[in-house]
């Protein structure tokens, strides 16, 4: 009872923790200083970028009417994001496995929207059903998949960051404690399906924890298998690290692509240059470079290089 109750508010804990954490990550961001944006091409919004170019090619092209395609943007992002598609064409090898394991993770995304749904079932004492059905069945397929999937791609990138030449002096030691600490993870996952194989108890917990502990709804405390406990705390704790990490990546895509590799915007309001935004480029244009590069040489300033 007491393990059930401390694992229950160290769920509610790390969950709040981690959207409040992530918040303020994407706040901060957002209120980022101006970015120094260079000419990349292609950029997906232009009407041009099937073929490479772009209106920054027209002679006073800020004068023009600017054509954007915002649908173009976001499929190229989503093929990024889903598929990994820069990985795919110049690391073939190290592709696979980062499919496998950035899939498995979006599939275990999408089970525990399955999940959350059967335990609103459950509250609800639905159990039957063809909706019931649908969720039940999905679950079960998303649950295993992603779960195999995202193990193996992660004991995979593991062993390919150890002893790939090309990768290995890029990956510093929390790289390999972020994939290994997901690995366990799944690997904690695996041993609960033996006990679990329907997730019946997931569901049961998740219920318990939406009915407030029993308090808002009743529902009686399930009783958990040790592996569901330790499973349940391993989550708890990739939640209070994760806001924390690099693998916060994907908070950035927005800011990264749209606002960063691809903002062509020009400089204008009303049809005049925006003095404030010129003033801002040129201070940021001061800043030193903190890296160290055979184009660009540590201590020299931006407007310099």
């Amino acid at each position: 009872m007491i393990l059930a109750n401390f694992v229950a508010y160290a769920a509610y804990l790390s969950f709040v923790f981690c959207v409040v954490m992530t918040i303020l990550k994407v706040s901060k961001y957002a209120r980022a200083p101006m970015h120094l944006r260079w000419e990349l091409y292609p950029v997906p919004s232009e009407e041009e970028h099937k073929h490479g170019g772009s209106y920054l090619e027209r002679p006073e092209w800020w004068k023009t009417d600017i054509k954007e395609e915002k649908g173009s943007e976001l499929i190229d992002m989503l093929k990024e994001m889903i598929f990994i598609k820069r990985l795919y064409n110049s690391k073939r090898t190290q592709w696979y496995f980062s499919f496998l394991f950035h899939g498995g993770i979006y599939l275990l995304l999408i089970w525990f929207v399955a999940i959350f749904i059967g335990s609103l079932f459950e509250l609800l004492k639905i159990t039957s059903g063809i909706i019931f059905t649908v969720f039940f069945y999905a679950s079960l397929v998303l649950g295993y998949m992603g779960i195999f999937a995202t193990f193996i791609g992660a004991v995979g990138l593991i062993a390919l960051r150890a002893t790939d030449k090309r990768t290995n002096y890029l990956s510093a030691p929390v790289d390999y404690f972020n994939l290994s600490l997901i690995s366990l993870i799944m690997l904690s996952m695996v041993f609960s399906l033996f006990y679990d194989p329907y997730f019946n108890y997931a569901r049961s917990f998740l219920a318990y924890l939406i009915s407030g502990n029993g308090l808002l709804i009743y529902f009686k405390q399930p009783a958990l298998p040790v592996t569901s406990y330790v499973t349940i705390l391993l989550v708890c704790l990739f939640l209070l690290y994760l806001p924390f990490t690099k693998m916060t990546h994907f908070l950035g895509k927005y800011f990264t692509y749209h606002k960063v590799q691809w903002d062509s915007r020009p400089n204008m309001v009303a049809g005049r240059f925006d003095e404030k935004k010129s003033e801002l480029i040129k201070k940021n244009l001061e800043f030193t470079v903190p890296w160290d590069a055979p184009h660009a040489p540590k201590g020299k300033k931006w407007n310099e290089i």
